[in-house]
């Protein structure tokens, strides 16, 4: 058996490798927001005066992971390939990737595909999950045999996973290392903002704006697509999905390069909009920091993470079985398709739990899953001191309300008081019964509110990117609006990924398989059209 690294062999990853923890990276270079267009480009844009022009084989758009593995790839075949890169840095998302999910199984795959494709409720690609599956092994074998790939086992989120190599410094030189060693020549501080078109309509270029707002041209033969999304563009999420929450990914990823394919006829697919919801925040915390120390500030945040207590929209509603929480992405889609945040009801009662024995007199024996960058510092067994004291601060910003009774609770969140106290006696009442009729709720995370006061933690959800974007086909090249593909123009990583999920990205951690992968195969893909070209 061929092993990819310490603990990794191609069988581990055939049945579906994936990384997880796209969150993390550097601010980048926004650039300008107005589409624009030269002579030869798509004319329904606004001009841009380009001032320089060269030549190359390839360009990549985007120098994150699958940018990366794309140029790279492409590169090693000799084919001349500019990667731009809109930030000073490269890596992208990327750089904080901490782990992979690696599922355990034989080549046969098809058990597999099929389940994928039934949960997905059958409006995804079948063909190309299961290319995506059967040709990762491939892709990070290529990462550990040529360019030194190491990973190691771990347990994250509850799963079996591997360890990505290093931290964002360490991954950064692995792939600096892949850049030298390749030859790509990487061009930083280059905002690519339109296609280049001839008259057939085959994509023949990239205009990018560099820092100076210089135009500058980059002639070729295939371009590929890999700017991240459109998550760091709140107005265009919030159009496209609904969502109002945080983006917890990279702000500079503002959606030019799906803006790019869609100007020269890329397809929006039937799922666009969809987006990779992972995390859970209480919107207190960051006032909360300034009066108290991280564990303190953060009493409020860990509470949405823990299925003990009563949760609801922002009208008073009980809207799910809390236990849900226990998994971030159904934590997290679940409270979004509420609206831009919900509420975690917590009673004097169960702080006094708390302040007295910690997350422990809950009967908890493993850390909350909380994103471990805004984890604190704490022990099962640490006592919340001071909980009321900022649980009452809380309820003195926008971000929390207080209340002596129920009924005061929901005046001071002017929720209608009857839907409310309804919700909240139901609940009262499954609690003192130890069972939930409604929601079904384990009795185990059944714990009575008792006496006030009562306190609303409101808490909304991280969008770590948007998903898809762009309809592609199993070689990752952009699709018209008849599915036929737009000779030259690539899509990959987040942007190609319409095709695996139907209307959110629900997978455990198969967004990073994706754009290494994608990226791998569409460097040969790329170079096998320009030779035909």
């Amino acid at each position: 058996m061929e092993h990819l690294g310490k603990g990794l062999s191609r069988r581990n990853f055939i049945k579906g490798t994936a990384i997880v923890g796209l969150a993390g990276a550097a601010a980048g270079i926004v650039g300008c927001s107005s589409s624009s267009n030269s002579s030869n480009s798509n004319s329904s844009q606004e001009t841009i005066t380009v001032t320089n022009t060269e030549t190359a084989d390839i360009v990549v758009c985007g120098a994150g992971a699958s940018g990366i593995s794309a140029a790279v790839h492409a590169a090693e075949s000799g084919a001349h390939v500019i990667l731009l890169e809109k930030s000073t840095t490269f890596g992208g998302a990327s750089l904080g990737v901490y782990s992979a999910t690696v599922h355990q199984a034989t080549d046969d795959i098809s058990e597999t595909v099929s389940t994928w494709v039934n949960d997905c409720h059958w409006r995804v690609s079948a063909p190309i999950i299961s290319n995506l599956l059967h040709k990762s092994g491939e892709a990070f074998a290529w990462l550990t045999d040529t360019y030194g790939w190491n990973f190691t086992p771990t347990v994250s989120f509850g799963e079996e996973q591997q360890l990505v190599p290093g931290d964002a410094t360490s991954r950064t030189a692995l792939y600096q290392n892949m850049l030298d060693k390749s030859g790509v020549d990487l061009r930083l501080g280059m905002t690519a903002k339109q296609l280049v078109t001839d008259g057939s309509g085959a994509v023949t270029g990239v205009i990018a704006l560099d820092t100076d707002g210089v135009g500058n041209e980059f002639d070729c033969k295939a371009v590929a697509i890999a700017t991240g999304g459109y998550a760091g563009n709140a107005d265009m999420v919030k159009e496209a999905s609904g969502f109002g929450g945080v983006c917890g990914g990279l702000p500079q990823n503002i959606g030019e390069g799906l803006e790019m394919a869609w100007a020269v006829g890329g397809n929006k697919p039937h799922n666009y909009g969809a987006q990779m919801l992972h995390q859970t925040l209480a919107m207190a915390t960051s006032t909360l920091s300034q009066s108290f120390d991280d564990l303190p500030a953060k009493y409020p945040f860990l509470t949405t993470y823990m299925p003990h207590f009563m949760n609801t929209t922002a009208q008073g509603i009980r809207f799910r079985n809390e236990g849900i929480i226990l998994s971030a992405d159904a934590a997290a889609n679940s409270s979004a398709y509420q609206g831009d945040y919900h509420f975690v009801v917590v009673s004097g009662t169960q702080l006094k739990t708390l302040e007295a024995g910690g997350l422990a007199a809950y009967g908890i024996t493993e850390k909350l899953s909380t994103p471990p960058d805004k984890a604190p510092v704490y022990e099962l067994d640490t006592p919340w001191t001071n909980a009321t004291a900022v649980f009452d601060a809380m309820a003195q910003t926008k971000y929390g309300f207080k209340g002596e009774t129920p009924e005061e609770l929901a005046a001071a969140a002017s929720m209608d008081e009857s839907v409310f106290v309804a919700a909240f006696n139901d609940y009262e009442g499954f609690c003192t019964a130890g069972k939930d009729t409604a929601l079904g709720k384990d009795a185990q995370y059944l714990v009575p509110m008792g006496d006030g006061p009562y306190y609303l933690v409101m808490a909304n959800e991280n969008n770590l990117t948007s998903w898809g974007g762009v309809s592609t086909d199993i070689d990752y090249r952009v699709l018209d609006d008849t599915s036929n593909a737009i000779p030259g123009l690539y899509a990959i990583g987040v942007e190609s990924g319409s095709n695996l999920y139907n209307d959110v990205y629900c997978g455990v951690g198969v967004g990073v398989c994706l754009v290494y992968t994608s990226g791998y195969l569409t460097g040969q893909h790329m170079v096998d059209y320009i030779k035909q070209a």
